[in-house]
C-alpha cells in the first residue's frame, strides 16, 4: 500500500491519495515536495507575523529532526501578489527544498514561481534524483490574499 499526497491545481490543494499492488509511480518525491512547500516552518524571531498573533508556527515533527521542514510561505499569507512577493516565494520555496538535498533524495532542486493573472501562482520545481534522472512538478495555487480581497 502506497499513501501519497496528489495536487489538484484546479482546486488549489493536496488530496491524500491510497493505492494498493503497487499502482503508485510517484516515489514519494512529488508528497515529499508537497510536504515541504505547504508544511508550516517556524518563523524566525525577526520575522513578520502576518495575522498579528505572535504564533511562530512550525511543524513540530522538527523536534525529533535534525533541521526544520517546510517553508515560509505562510508568512505571506495577507501579501499581495507583486513582483517582490513572487520573489520571496521563489525564495522561501527554494529553501523548503533543503531537508531533500539533506537527506540525499535529490542531488538538486531549483524552484520557479511566476505569476499567473492576479490570484493565481505556479510553482515549477525540478529535482535532479541521485541516478541524475530529473524529475519535474508543475503546481498551480490559487493565491488566498488576494481571492480574499474581493
Amino acid at each position: 500500500m502506497t499513501i501519497g499526497i496528489h495536487w489538484n491545481n484546479q482546486l488549489s490543494q493536496g488530496e491524500i491519495t491510497v493505492t494498493h499492488d503497487g499502482l503508485s509511480r510517484d516515489d514519494g518525491l512529488v508528497t515529499l515536495v508537497l510536504i515541504c512547500l505547504f508544511t508550516d516552518a517556524r518563523a524566525d524571531a525577526d520575522d513578520i507575523i502576518p495575522d498579528g498573533s505572535g504564533d511562530p508556527r512550525g511543524w513540530p515533527g522538527d523536534t525529533f529532526s535534525d533541521a526544520p521542514w517546510g517553508s515560509k510561505l505562510w508568512l505571506l499569507d495577507r501579501e499581495k501578489l507583486t513582483g517582490s512577493v513572487r520573489q520571496r516565494v521563489e525564495d522561501y520555496a527554494s529553501l523548503s527544498m533543503e531537508p531533500l538535498l539533506r537527506a540525499g533524495y535529490a542531488r538538486s532542486a531549483t524552484v520557479t514561481a511566476t505569476v499567473s493573472g492576479y490570484d493565481r501562482i505556479n510553482f515549477i520545481v525540478i529535482l535532479t534524483r541521485p541516478d541524475k534522472s530529473h524529475l519535474r512538478i508543475d503546481i498551480s495555487k490559487r493565491w488566498e490574499a488576494t481571492a480574499n480581497a474581493l
